[in-house]
């Protein structure tokens, strides 16, 4: 009978049995020294789609410790939003692409300084980065506190991590052409004052 390298792989392997059902955090902390993939006093810090907020729960569950260093004031928890800010270890929100997460630590770290880092609409100071906050500063000065408190916290959480999870969600990203900056969504779901010449679609590709 032919064999597959599949056979003499255990549960762990794959997702439709140690996942999907039968899961158990146990495993993923091996039974042997050098197996590990966690480690009970491991800090995790996640990135990227939905999945990497979905799995927040579980990890604290199981007594992981997941770093947060940025979290809203209490007057405004019961804003709605919906790019999730308030799911991950600070208030970047969904990052779908390598590209993405590259940009925001980058920032972090001063090494990348945006041209264009702010948008003025309606009388509020929008992050280019965070378009969709559900506390949007009234004012350039109040901008810069918000972005500087951000990028701090991201810095932060970034360097206290010993567990990074980043997850791809999208293949897709949207980049203003003459600036090569990428963005959560088109800018034009904001407003149409944004040109939509200046924004180009851009789909990853799988390398070999």
């Amino acid at each position: 009978m032919n064999k597959n390298p599949y056979q003499d792989q255990s549960n762990s392997a794959f997702w439709s049995r140690s996942v999907s059902r039968d899961f158990l955090a146990e495993d993923l902390l091996g039974s042997e020294k050098g197996e590990s993939l966690f480690d009970l006093n491991d800090k995790v810090v996640s990135a990227g789609s939905c999945f990497a907020s979905n799995l927040i729960p579980w990890i604290e569950k199981e007594g992981l410790e997941y770093v947060r260093t940025e979290e809203l004031p209490i007057q405004f928890q019961q804003m709605p939003e919906n790019l999730g800010y308030r799911n991950f270890s600070a208030a970047y929100g969904n990052i779908y692409t390598a590209k993405h997460l590259r940009q925001l630590y980058e920032q972090a770290l001063g090494l990348r300084k945006p041209i264009e880092d702010r948008w003025h609409i309606d009388e509020l100071v929008i992050d280019p980065f965070r378009p969709g906050l559900a506390y949007p500063a009234e004012s350039d000065a109040e901008f810069d506190l918000l972005k500087s408190a951000h990028l701090s916290a991201v810095r932060k959480a970034f360097h206290s991590a010993t567990v990074f999870v980043f997850t791809l969600g999208l293949t897709e990203a949207w980049f203003q052409s003459w600036m090569v900056q990428c963005f959560q969504l088109v800018p034009e779901q904001l407003t149409v004052s944004l040109m939509s010449q200046n924004t180009s679609l851009r789909i990853s590709q799988y390398l070999r």
